[in-house]
């Protein structure tokens, strides 16, 4: 999915076409020209056209740095059972967030995704990923679509995790290394809106969900007093 095409030529496609690995097919899907209003319409609607075995949903500033990147994700689902992969994710135990995995970087400078990133050799299971990068079995996709969570491109990434937890699937990071020129600056006030939306819909299977900026609960009143709260700091003082 993308929405600036000079983005997509020159950081994902450019890296893309320069990989080893060519046994893909390319769907490019412009969100603006579709006039979608929100991640899961247009990622159900990418995927709906894919015909390969494993789909890859990527950001548009995606670099693929290793001309191997494809090679490797391609062995890596080979050798692996899951509902759903990436390459950045987190843990949780004990109602708290304890690792975060990553390879990749991001921003001009290049930095580690977060402060407290541990790089990784192997494949990890987690709680949740990272959106910049999501794999999906397409048999898994054909039972699992992406949900509804509001007019938002937000929380879709967790929102499938937790679909994968329910139905006992596993998450995974890959030890993938590529370059998400993102500089972070995406986030805006829809971000607590589709976390509601998300904990009202977990309520049944989950007390809590986790996000990277903390935990959540799923009771109402007490998700309606914290999505208040923060929306008022965001405006006041930034998240």
């Amino acid at each position: 999915m993308y929405n600036k095409r000079n983005v997509l030529k020159d950081r994902l496609l450019k890296s893309l076409h320069s990989q080893n690995y060519n046994d893909y097919e390319e769907i490019l899907v412009d969100s603006v020209e579709h006039r979608f209003s929100s991640a899961s319409e247009a990622l159900n609607y990418g995927g709906n056209l894919a015909k390969g075995d494993y789909l890859i949903f990527l950001h548009q500033d995606i670099v693929l740095d290793d001309e191997n990147v494809l090679s490797k994700v391609a062995d890596y689902c080979d050798k692996n059972t899951f509902g759903c992969a990436g390459v950045a994710g987190f843990t949780v135990k004990n109602s708290k967030r304890l690792n975060f995995y990553s390879n990749i970087v991001h921003g001009d400078q290049k930095k580690e995704i977060a402060d407290d990133v541990q790089t990784i050799n192997q494949v990890m299971e987690v709680y949740s990923l990272d959106e910049c990068v999501l794999i999906i079995p397409k048999n898994v996709f054909e039972q699992y679509k992406f949900r509804y969570l509001g007019k938002t491109w937000h929380m879709y990434a967790l929102d499938y995790a937790l679909q994968m937890q329910d139905s006992n699937q596993s998450i995974l990071v890959f030890p993938i290394t590529l370059w998400h020129c993102s500089d972070g600056k995406s986030f805006n006030l829809n971000y607590f809106d589709a976390v509601k939306v998300l904990c009202e819909r977990s309520r049944g299977q989950h007390q809590k969900i986790y996000t990277i900026w903390g935990e959540w609960p799923t009771n109402s009143l007490l998700i309606n007093l914290k999505t208040i709260y923060r929306k008022t700091r965001y405006r006041l003082r930034g998240y």
